[in-house]
Formats: structure tokens, C-alpha cells, sequence
């Protein structure tokens, strides 16, 4: 259920990404599994960076990181 929910909000992203020619208002920034049914996503949404704890019963906001920045400083950057 939390797949399509997913699903449908970025459908409604690009769409309203394409009618106004911007930047979208919800981003999926990154996400990482923590067990098959445990999953931590950060997501942009409206310039902030958010903290999203997806699991069997629904989902949680674990922490709101503030403003997000647009570019990563080096320190940020995942090593390869």
C-alpha cells in the first residue's frame, strides 16, 4: 500500500513539474533498506530535507533536517 501511495505522489510531482516548469515540490533524495520490511527515505519536499521511517504499519516522520542545500560539499558525498 505504501508502494502505490509512493507511486502516486510522484506521479502527481512530475505532473506538476511539468505544467509549471520547475523544480518538483516532493524529491526522493535517497533511501536505505534496513530489513525487508523497514526503510529510511530522505525526502525534499518544499526546499526541506525530511527523515521518512516507511514500516509494515505506515510510516514516521523520524527527523525534519531543515533547509536543504542544493549542491553537496565534498564531506557529503558517498564514497565509492
Amino acid at each position: 500500500m505504501v508502494a502505490r501511495i509512493v507511486g502516486w505522489v510522484k506521479a502527481q510531482t512530475r505532473t506538476l513539474t511539468a505544467a509549471v516548469g520547475r523544480r518538483p515540490l516532493l524529491e526522493s533524495v535517497d533511501r536505505l533498506r534496513l530489513g525487508p520490511q523497514h526503510t529510511l527515505h530522505m525526502v525534499r519536499a518544499r526546499g526541506r530535507l525530511l527523515l521518512v521511517s516507511v514500516h509494515p504499519h505506515g510510516s514516521s516522520l523520524v527527523a525534519d533536517l531543515g533547509a536543504a542545500r542544493e549542491k553537496r560539499t565534498r564531506r557529503e558525498r558517498p564514497c565509492r
